[in-house]
């Protein structure tokens, strides 16, 4: 059942908001906000852009939570990868609000929109949510549910997410203005949580016996500008490589999965039910060296076969992912510039891939 949730302080015209996060949609929504004629009390970010939208309007920023301790109407998460504690949230007299990247309660958790590709989902969404003791279990405010094409990837749903999320705030802020702002609980019995250390199957790499439609919705799901710390891989010659640039292509055939059917420009690659064309690759242990053209003759001979790593490899790879995720939040602001995955994970995997090469079981 939805409600409403009175509060004297509601009533007054004015309206003071503490904003923290980052990214452009955070500034499209501060400028909401004020074009609405309400008072930002404070912008807590470390994002260099939003800082300088601060700056061109006199507004008070810092970098850190602790640096603010004064009492606000409203808080507003918007793509904040860090849970806010319950003491911060009290600052807000009316509510504290978080913009979350997907439809509540049946993707809640962290990378939801790889995970949605991967499911095959034909429909995803963007949520406003009460901040609570939970994560991302607090009452609904705006929710926009949108159906998404069997062809995209992760970062045009990220892109999709926040257009719809706009939309989403602009009719939250009128509600707002309208004291007319309405919580609706969520029904956990649909809930699921997605951890930032769940690995997508196989730690990302291709496994060539799955069906085209398997693949490039693996492809599609790592599909991302900001390095969230897994790609689609390939295993060859006890070499790992990322993909950066991959089509498929559905066709009958006779050869055997993982054939490596053409080295000539770009590497064409049998699967079940067709071809992966690979366009360009990085190999894991020369992150800043793209392969692609003729280098792709260089390091893959025609006929050979592609297959899974052994499962000590693939173990092994997984838990230390599982453990360097934990830390993701620090390594991709120094790393993303790679659009991959980073050196110090180049370095340390070819220490595992080593453990395979001694039989180690």
């Amino acid at each position: 059942m939805s409600y409403y949730r009175h509060k004297d302080d509601m009533n007054k015209k004015e309206k003071s908001a503490l904003f923290i996060g980052s990214t452009s949609l955070l500034q499209e929504c501060m400028t909401v906000w004020m074009k609405v004629g309400f008072r930002i009390d404070a912008v807590i970010s470390q994002d260099k852009d939003i800082i300088s939208f601060c700056q061109k309007r006199s507004l008070a920023y810092y970098s850190d939570i602790n640096d603010f301790r004064e009492k606000t109407d409203y808080i507003f998460s918007i793509v904040n990868d860090k849970i806010l504690p319950v003491s911060f949230i009290r600052q807000a007299i009316c509510c504290a609000i978080n913009y979350h990247a997907g439809p509540l309660p049946r993707y809640a958790g962290m990378n939801n929109w790889s995970w949605a590709i991967l499911n095959n989902e034909d429909s995803y969404g963007a949520t406003w949510h009460n901040i609570d003791d939970g994560i991302d279990t607090g009452d609904i405010i705006e929710q926009d549910l949108f159906k998404i094409d069997s062809y995209i990837s992760s970062q045009d749903l990220l892109l999709k997410c926040a257009a719809e999320a706009l939309n989403g705030f602009y009719r939250l802020v009128l509600s707002i203005r309208d004291d007319s702002i309405l919580f609706h609980p969520q029904d956990f019995s649909n809930r699921t949580f997605y951890q930032l250390t769940d690995i997508i199957p196989h730690v990302g790499y291709i496994d060539f016996r799955q069906t085209i439609d398997k693949i490039d919705a693996l492809l599609r799901s790592t599909q991302l500008d900001v390095n969230r710390f897994y790609s689609a891989m390939i295993y060859y010659d006890s070499r790992s490589f990322i993909v950066k640039e991959a089509q498929v292509k559905k066709d009958e055939h006779d050869y055997l999965c993982g054939t490596i059917i053409s080295v000539t420009g770009k590497l064409r690659v049998a699967c079940e039910d067709g071809f992966i064309i690979i366009h360009s690759l990085l190999d894991i242990n020369n992150i800043h060296k793209l392969i692609v053209d003729g280098s792709i003759a260089d390091c893959f001979l025609v006929n050979k076969k592609l297959h899974l790593p052994s499962n000590v490899l693939l173990e092994c790879t997984k838990d230390f992912i599982s453990e360097f995720k934990q830390y993701e939040s620090y390594w991709s602001k120094k790393i993303n510039s790679f659009r991959g995955l980073g050196s110090e994970f180049g370095v340390i995997l070819n220490k595992i891939r080593k453990k395979e090469v001694f039989n180690i079981e």
